[in-house]
């Protein structure tokens, strides 16, 4: 048995999807009455097919990414997810672990800490907040996004399981 729900004049909402009045020919109020819609005006009717339209948009939701982990750590692998951090910090290069991604689809980074000529750490206040960076699996590639802009590189060479 279906509800039919009137918000305003030309759509109906029937459970969550609407439904232009036009389309509408019989909703069963119960299982002895029909209930008809008139037939709308062909202004009416572009009102509501607009109104459809923007409803079917709210509707439909892009598919969310799924966190995913390195399936297989390999060179090639490290080294492609290692270029494409530092593609997404704009830097030259970006050291990380090899063991990064594959117990976890977040990994966090910290700018190096300076040193002087000697090679020993400087002492100071560090200004630059840690980086964050995702792992996951979108229309079936690997992804690596920043998570501060939300900037992704996909990953060729990189294996990629749900996680």
């Amino acid at each position: 048995m279906m509800q039919l729900i009137r918000p305003f004049a030309g759509v109906a909402l029937v459970g969550a999807a609407a439904i232009s009045i036009a389309t509408l020919t019989a909703c069963s109020a119960s299982s002895d009455q029909q209930a008809v819609a008139p037939q709308a005006s062909s202004q009416q009717s572009a009102t509501v097919q607009q109104n459809t339209t923007a409803a079917d948009k709210m509707v439909r939701k892009k598919p969310q990414p799924t966190p995913a982990l390195v399936a297989k750590a390999t060179d090639k692998g490290h080294l492609e997810l290692s270029q494409a951090i530092a593609s997404l910090l704009e830097i030259e290069s970006v050291r990380i672990a090899k063991s990064a991604f594959t117990q976890s689809h977040q990994i966090t980074l910290e700018h190096a800490a300076h040193k002087d000529a000697n090679g020993n750490p400087i002492m100071g206040r560090v200004m630059s907040k840690p980086e964050q960076f995702s792992l996951f699996i979108e229309f079936g590639q690997c992804v690596v996004r920043r998570d501060s802009n939300l900037k992704t590189v996909v990953l060729k060479q990189t294996q990629c399981k749900f996680q």
